[in-house]
């Protein structure tokens, strides 16, 4: 879903980390993504 081969490198943990405290501070885009998956799952 990354559009990644098994082969290729992955992106670095502290990338999301970084997105996730300042490119996304302030954001529910996590908790959106969150919810969504937890409704597909129930259903």
């Amino acid at each position: 879903f990354l559009g990644l081969n098994l082969t290729d490198p992955v992106p670095h943990h502290s990338t999301i980390s970084w997105n996730r405290r300042k490119r996304f501070n302030g954001s529910e885009i996590f908790q959106e993504v969150f919810d969504e998956i937890v409704l597909q799952a129930m259903n």
